[in-house]
């Protein structure tokens, strides 16, 4: 995720911070650590170019699941998408 969309998201969220439940921790770990594995296409204009984020390049979705000894179940990777969608709303501007 891109510095600056991680910096708006601080200042929205204060000095509140965020709460996650320990069930959620682990999927959260995994989610965060898929940082560097967007898959993205430039948009461009004659004037501008803009980075859409498409999605999470799934091939590493494995490794690192396995890498934080989680079991990639339907339900892991539910949430994944979950968080994975928000994101995408996020980091496009949506």
């Amino acid at each position: 995720m891109p510095e600056e969309k991680l910096e708006q998201l601080r200042q929205r969220q204060g000095s509140k911070g965020v709460k996650v439940w320990a069930v959620n921790w682990p999927v959260l770990e995994v989610f965060l650590s898929l940082a560097t594995q967007w898959r993205t296409v430039p948009i461009t204009t004659m004037k501008t170019v803009k980075i859409t984020y498409l999605g999470l390049e799934y091939t590493s979705l494995a490794v690192t699941a396995a890498a934080y000894g989680l079991d990639l179940t339907p339900e892991v990777m539910r949430n994944v998408q979950a968080m994975e969608a928000a994101a995408c709303r996020i980091l496009n501007g949506s």
